[in-house]
């Protein structure tokens, strides 16, 4: 766990043939994706997957970004047992980076004995189906506490996911700043530079890491985060080891593109009615 990452280019026609291999039924939710209904994989849309049968995936990726996957049935139990992934669509005008790297973000409800902990009364069944599952066990990329090595000098594109169900991610890259260079919606239209920022559950954001000085060592972690009734811990997700220095061939633009608004921008148009 987590699943494969899955990789395509913007304009590609991804194609899955999905055999549910459970004892239950089940679907793939595409989260974030612009794609027709039919091929969504939520409750409202399709009808489950049934144990034993195969439905085939097959749209359009229009836009760029990260994206991720995972069921929209019994999703406690099953995105808590690791059957999520990522889905990463490039684009020819993606900035320049020296490593283009992935983190999925995660926790785990667990026993002493590493069980999976189940809720015991109805209300706590019902609580968490209704407001997610938030658990102590943190997971990069299916790895507790990972040490990510990187070199000196370089500036990484970091693709964070928050794939956990309830827990709000304050993320810190242990002090140092960093650039958001997109979210959601894919990349923005200028950088900004952070030290922190909130990646709540299902929320991407794509930073640009770095450059780290030699010898560095930094941590990844959620700073405490009070979103009511009580505040979160400051919690590690992973160790940053900065190596050897070496030269860079990444450029970041201080225009990675053009934002169409919706909307008219014509201040004067606005009348009070």
């Amino acid at each position: 766990m987590p699943g494969p990452v899955l990789k395509a280019r913007k304009g590609d026609t991804l194609v899955v043939s999905f055999t549910n291999s459970l004892g239950e039924p089940t679907t793939i939710h595409w989260h974030g994706l612009r794609i027709p209904s039919l091929m969504d994989g939520t409750e409202d849309v399709q009808k489950p997957v049934q144990p034993g049968e195969t439905f085939e995936y097959r749209f359009v990726l229009p836009d760029a970004g990260t994206y991720w996957y995972h069921p929209h049935f019994n999703e406690p139990t099953q995105l808590e047992r690791g059957l999520y992934g990522a889905l990463v669509v490039e684009d020819p005008n993606d900035p320049t980076v020296d490593a283009d790297r992935l983190f999925l973000i995660d926790d785990m409800k667990l026993t002493k004995g590493n069980k999976f902990k189940q809720p015991g009364w109805f209300l706590a069944r019902w609580m968490e189906r209704h407001d997610g599952r938030e658990g102590e066990t943190l997971l990069i990329n299916g790895k507790e506490q990972p040490v990510i090595e990187v070199n000196a000098g370089q500036q990484e594109r970091w693709r964070f996911a928050n794939t956990s169900s309830a827990r709000y991610i304050l993320l810190h890259l242990g002090g140092e700043p960093f650039q958001v260079i997109g979210t959601d919606g894919g990349l923005l239209e200028k950088p900004y530079s952070v030290t922190e920022v909130l990646v709540t559950p299902g929320e991407r954001y794509d930073v640009i890491a770095g450059p780290f000085e030699v010898g560095e060592t930094l941590a990844i972690e959620a700073l405490p985060f009070n979103r009511g009734p009580k505040e979160s811990e400051r919690l590690k997700l992973a160790t940053i080891s900065v190596g050897d220095r070496k030269p860079s061939i990444a450029f970041i633009p201080e225009n990675l593109r053009l934002i169409e608004p919706l909307a008219s921008q014509d201040t004067s148009a606005n009348k009070t009615i």
